[in-house]
């Protein structure tokens, strides 16, 4: 069985389940800690939340407080986990043309987060033209992912941390 994300989801937790989910412009933060076989999935949409809109885990900023916000509440801190960022591609924009991408800015903004909260990246899977279907082994830590629509991609490549 897989539980499998769309957009605006998010997953924190223990889970013996792969996790899955397709990525285009939007991008997925994931943390693992190996020692409690903790897993935290999102799949996030746009940087950050606008004025007048709800709260929604579809914006980077509010699904990065969840997620921190999540670790406080069993104890643990987000530096003790290992994190992984995945997405960011377009199939609108040249690569002269990237910068102004949705994809772009949401690795953007979570380099700039990550660097302001002195958390760094194991491992980075981002940019491109081509969507990526990724899929998450929460008691391993293993995770995969498959460049869409890519003839010389393979089917998946493996990513450690």
């Amino acid at each position: 069985m897989t539980i499998f994300l769309g957009p605006g989801d998010y997953f924190f937790g223990s889970t013996s389940e792969q996790i899955s989910t397709l990525l285009g412009s939007c991008v997925s933060l994931v943390a693992w800690l190996p020692e409690r076989q903790l897993i935290s999935v999102s799949h996030v949409m746009l940087p950050k939340l606008r004025d007048g809109d709800s709260q929604s885990l579809r914006y980077g900023d509010v699904a990065l407080t969840q997620w921190m916000s999540d670790a406080k509440k069993i104890g643990v801190r987000p530096h003790d986990f290992s994190l992984a960022l995945f997405g960011g591609s377009t199939r609108f924009y040249s690569a002269a043309q990237y910068e102004q991408s949705i994809g772009h800015k949401n690795i953007v903004f979570f380099h700039r987060e990550l660097r302001r909260l002195g958390l760094n990246l194991r491992c980075e899977q981002t940019g491109g033209h081509y969507h990526r279907k990724l899929l998450v082994d929460a008691v391993s830590g293993r995770f995969w992912w498959q460049h869409l629509g890519d003839p010389s991609s393979p089917d998946y490549q493996e990513g450690t941390w």
